[in-house]
């Protein structure tokens, strides 16, 4: 159990035999390698034999990073062009207009692939790579990227334009 403020993480087992799996696990964990982490703002390091308690606590915090990067990603590649790395993740170029808007018709293809070049990759660094799923590879090769410098996009064709509503004509 973790109450989120800050405190260790506390296993309480509910029969024998979670007492007896939880045993087994920190027994596991205190095989593993020794720890070693920084505390307070003097940068002292602290040693310690890797435990259950840490062991947990590190994926979990792995997974609400990792989920926390995915949902940032899905919400600025709306109108940003995203890059970053595994760990870190920021926005270089912000359209006036929602992406899929740019790229309703493949006429466009070219302006937005021409804005790619000039305005965002320049910004950025080595290392890093394009994270937008939703501008078509077409529009990725365009711009002279190579297939290592983006992820694989979702979208593959132009977005389909929205119709205008036709009125209705009495007979």
């Amino acid at each position: 159990m973790n109450s989120g403020l800050g405190f260790p993480t506390h296993f309480a087992p509910k029969d024998e035999n979670g007492a007896i799996l939880i045993k087994q696990a920190e027994a596991y964990c205190k095989r593993g390698p020794i720890r070693a982490t920084q505390i307070g703002k003097e940068g002292t390091t602290e040693v310690a034999q890797d435990s259950l308690q840490h062991t947990v606590d590190d994926e979990v915090n792995r997974f609400v990073k990792e989920n926390e990067l995915v949902r940032m990603i899905k919400i600025e590649q709306i109108d940003a062009i995203v890059v970053g790395t595994q760990d870190d993740v920021r926005l270089v170029y912000v359209f006036p207009k929602r992406i899929d808007e740019l790229l309703s018709r493949k006429a466009q293809w070219g302006d937005f692939a021409e804005t790619l070049r000039e305005k965002a990759l320049p910004r950025m660094e080595k290392g890093e790579i394009i994270l937008n799923t939703n501008i078509p590879e077409p529009v990725l090769q365009k711009a002279g990227l190579q297939q290592s410098q983006y992820t694989q996009p979702r979208v593959q064709q132009a977005y389909k334009e929205k119709s205008r509503r036709k009125g209705y004509k009495p007979g």
